[in-house]
């Protein structure tokens, strides 16, 4: 009963009197609103009690330090006899922030959230002044300005804490953060709106304030550095920042979020180096470090050093990290030589040239321990490694690299076998040669394929230096190396060099051969003698001289010569007769065309084809047409067709017979409608021009084949609409020597009604002069 009465005044908003003991003893009845229900000792009427907390959700065990700061608000509400409700105490938390947030210090603020979210709900913390910032301040939550403020993990809070504007503040003690993200997500479980107060931090905004910093502190002038810099220990960053950030970046859960923090901190230098300086983030630029647990150390680490002090490479300075791996992305393990040779590359070469011969024997100290010699190097690692003096010389004991920095061009070497030049005269000095026992051996045949010469070989070597060598000399090498060419290659590869090299003598195929003037070409440019009619006069590519033995002609078609009229050869013949201007060609050039022509109609098949081939016919200007100009197949037609296109098209002067070269020119198919049309046209044009008779000019121009290629057309609705556009109207039907419109022509008539009206007669066409009416 009793709770059925509180229920129903409070929900009216009635006063509601509630008997309580005063301390003086009396009794006294005090008036509430359902929002202001409270009483004083309260605990000795249980049954009251109890009908409350039916109707109203009663504040029972406020914690002390929140009451503390509420005692002149309770003496303004005359709170001092009451128990508070939750409601009127969240009430008075938010009416009177002004006052009490200029005096609650942290320990009551936490209480105070802790407060608030006892029912899970977070939504009644917006508004207070209970979210601490890393700067100092209590601002209020807020939904609204929730993309303002970041909460972010320990590790990134250690590591902005050089840019910590509107971080919350992670420090303050027993602040439930976790609390207030359970009641987050209750929230949002029960609303379309999310209910959080902060936001995270991608990487990319940690990375920018890591950059800014940077700016202010480390870079001069606020100019981002292309190298390293230099760092004091008292400077920014100190090494416990450093620890830092490489703890937090290990930290981060995601990979992508690693990725992305490091990508944007690309040139910021965060890798500690000896002698104290800092490295910039850069996969390109990167810096060695030994790894302790690698054996043979000791050569590592001598050749480290020099690494670090004379050749100016940044050696990593070890830091006391969670965990190496996200640094080990721009480090280099010095035991692993190839990674190393890259590090290597971005050293001025002229500094290998000022190591002591103490250094460059424990290069190769190094490299002897570290470098198989059947490593992957690339070419700029094999560069790297012919510019360090480590390689000994068959008549030097000094270390000397194979190539000096200063030089523009590599220098050749070879591996001397026994032998010194004074003993071998016929080696030329300019040769440089290698000791064969030496400790880089195995790495100078298996890494440069350096070869230990024979005397096959040393024609080999010859051959391979032969543009340097005065031209007078060619001929002589050559002649010994073609007159033993099928012994020779089985000993040494000869083809490749030769293929290249514009060795040939070579005269036109109707050319006065000049003795005192040479010209020389590729093998694979020459042509022998047999098909020297697919040719213009002028061309030279017939070898001469000494190059027209017999005995030199199997090595020459095997160097690549051409032989025989095959895809390849026609390939290459429409590409020089007709890969130019057609202007200025002569007969020669037409003659060559026309016989190019004949075989290519006697040979072509299906065997005889090539992907390039047709594609040549198709695409090049190869067809000599009536002005004597170049078309290609889908510009002209062939002779047959002269009377359906008359002079709308060029008229091929080959018109091939072998039928599948026909269709693979596109010839298998009739000419395009418009030209034949227009051909039409301008053939009743010129006939009108002249008399009323058509008869006898139309008849030479076989104006039935004209009919008959329409008759074929009119099948097809988009052609007939324009064959019906370009005749309305137009005499066009050829009767007696005569042209009608089709309005003046029948298939039968009773009376002769000429020449107003034409009979035609009974034929193939009747199809034709129906569909167009």
């Amino acid at each position: 009963m009793l709770i059925k009465t509180l229920s129903a005044v409070l929900s009216h908003d009635s006063p509601v009197f509630i008997c309580g003991l005063k301390s003086s003893g009396d009794i006294a009845i005090e008036p509430y609103s359902k929002v202001y229900i409270a009483g004083r000792d309260l605990d000795a009427y249980p049954l009251l009690k109890k009908a409350l907390h039916a109707v109203i959700n009663l504040a029972e065990n406020v914690p002390g330090v929140i009451l503390a700061e509420l005692p002149y608000v309770g003496g303004t509400l005359g709170l001092s006899p009451r128990i508070l409700t939750s409601s009127l105490l969240m009430s008075i938390l938010h009416e009177y922030k002004n006052q009490w947030s200029s005096t609650a210090d942290a320990a009551t603020r936490v209480e105070m959230v802790k407060y608030c979210l006892q029912d899970d709900n977070a939504v009644s913390l917006v508004g207070l002044p209970l979210l601490p910032l890393a700067e100092g301040s209590w601002v209020e939550f807020s939904l609204e300005k929730a993309q303002e403020r970041f909460h972010v993990s320990q590790e990134v809070f250690c590591v902005l804490s050089v840019s910590n504007k509107s971080l919350v503040d992670l420090d303050v003690e027993g602040y439930p953060f976790d609390e207030i993200e359970c009641g987050y997500r209750a929230a949002s479980k029960s609303s379309n709106k999310p209910n959080m107060y902060w936001s995270s931090m991608p990487p990319s905004l940690v990375a920018q304030r890591i950059k800014n910093f940077f700016k202010l502190e480390v870079y001069q002038n606020g100019i981002t550095p292309t190298g390293r810099v230099s760092r004091t220990p008292d400077q920014f960053p100190s090494d416990k920042w450093l620890i830092d950030f490489w703890n937090m970046a290990h930290s981060l859960p995601d990979e992508e979020d690693l990725e992305d923090l490091l990508y944007e901190l690309v040139g910021v230098p965060l890798i500690p180096l000896n002698r104290g300086y800092l490295a910039p983030l850069s996969e390109d630029r990167l810096a060695l470090y030994l790894n302790a647990d690698k054996s043979e150390a000791s050569a590592a680490q001598k050749a480290l050093e020099i690494m670090d002090l004379r050749l100016e490479c940044g050696v990593f300075r070890e830091i006391s990290v969670d965990s190496m791996l996200p640094l080990r992305r721009y480090l280099v393990d010095v035991s692993v030589v190839p990674r190393v040779f890259s590090v290597l590359s971005n050293v001025d070469p002229s500094l290998y040239q000022q190591l002591s011969p103490e250094d460059c024997h424990y290069i190769q100290l190094y490299l002897t321990t570290y470098l198989p010699p059947t490593a992957a190097l690339d070419s700029q690692q094999r560069k790297v490694l012919r510019y360090l003096p480590v390689f000994e010389t068959y008549d030097d004991p000094r270390l000397v690299p194979l190539d000096a920095s200063s030089e523009s061009k590599s220098k050749t070497w070879h591996v001397a076998k026994g032998y010194r030049h004074s003993l071998q005269p016929w080696m030329p000095t300019s040769i440089n040669l290698l000791a064969e026992d030496q400790p880089m051996k195995n790495h100078i045949q298996a890494l440069f394929k350096i070869p230990i010469l024979s005397k096959a070989e040393y024609l080999h070597l010859l051959i391979s230096q032969l543009e340097d060598c005065p031209e007078s000399e060619w001929d002589s090498i050559l002649s010994e190396l073609l007159h033993g060419y099928y012994e020779l290659k089985n000993k040494a590869d000869f083809s490749h060099l030769l293929r290249n090299f514009a060795f040939v003598q070579v005269k036109a195929r109707s050319t006065y051969e000049d003795p005192t003037t040479t010209v020389r070409i590729k093998p694979g440019s020459a042509v022998d003698g047999s098909l020297s009619l697919f040719f213009m006069d002028e061309e030279a590519v017939f070898p001469a001289r000494a190059y027209a033995q017999a005995a030199f002609r199997g090595p020459l078609e095997e160097l690549g010569m051409m032989h025989e009229f095959n895809p390849s050869f026609v390939e290459e013949r429409m590409s020089t007769l007709f890969g130019q201007s057609s202007h200025g060609r002569g007969a020669s050039h037409k003659k060559a065309a026309h016989v190019l022509y004949d075989r290519l109609n006697n040979l072509f098949s299906k065997e005889f084809m090539s992907e390039n081939l047709l594609s040549k016919i198709l695409s090049m200007s190869w067809l000599y047409v009536d002005s004597d100009e170049l078309c290609c197949p889908r510009e002209c037609r062939p002779k047959e067709d002269r009377c359906l296109v008359g002079g709308q098209m060029p008229i091929s002067e080959f018109s091939p017979s072998n039928a599948l070269l026909r269709e693979r020119m596109g010839w298998t198919s009739a000419p395009p409608l418009d030209k034949v049309l227009a051909h039409f046209l301008s053939l009743i044009e010129q006939e009108s021009t002249v008399n009323n008779n058509y008869h006898s000019r139309l008849e030479d121009h076989d104006v039935a084949q004209i009919y008959k290629y329409l008759a074929a057309k009119v099948q097809d609705h988009t052609s007939l609409a324009a064959i019906k556009m370009a005749l309305h109207g137009i005499p066009w039907i050829l009767v007696s020597g005569r042209m009608y419109t089709v309005d003046r022509v029948a298939f039968r008539m009773d009376h002769n009604l000429s020449p107003h009206f034409a009979q035609v007669p009974s034929s193939s066409l009747d199809g034709l002069y129906r569909s167009l009416g």
